[in-house]
């Protein structure tokens, strides 16, 4: 399962830095109903037993992104949902 977060939604640095593989290549696009994206990524330092993670934003970034593109988009809460059509 592609891009799928298996966190609890509560946007720590832990629920947010735990993801499966992030490409959609095997998934028809003509399928995406929508994809919710929020866009942070985390940076790990150290080793296992010492290490630090370190959870960052990327929104402007992204944002600006979007707007580019002219992809049409929504936000709840801090997360983007971009829509493949509807219905």
């Amino acid at each position: 399962m592609a891009g799928v977060h298996r966190g609890d939604g509560a946007g720590d640095a832990v629920s947010a830095a735990v993801y499966l593989d992030e490409g959609f290549a095997e998934y028809d696009y003509k399928i995406i109903k929508w994809v919710k994206v929020r866009p942070r990524y985390c940076e790990y330092h150290g080793g296992r037993l010492a290490g630090k993670s370190i959870l960052h934003d990327a929104e402007q970034e992204f944002v600006e992104i979007l707007k580019k593109y002219s992809v049409p988009y929504e936000v709840e809460r801090g997360t983007y949902i971009i829509y493949g059509y509807r219905q």
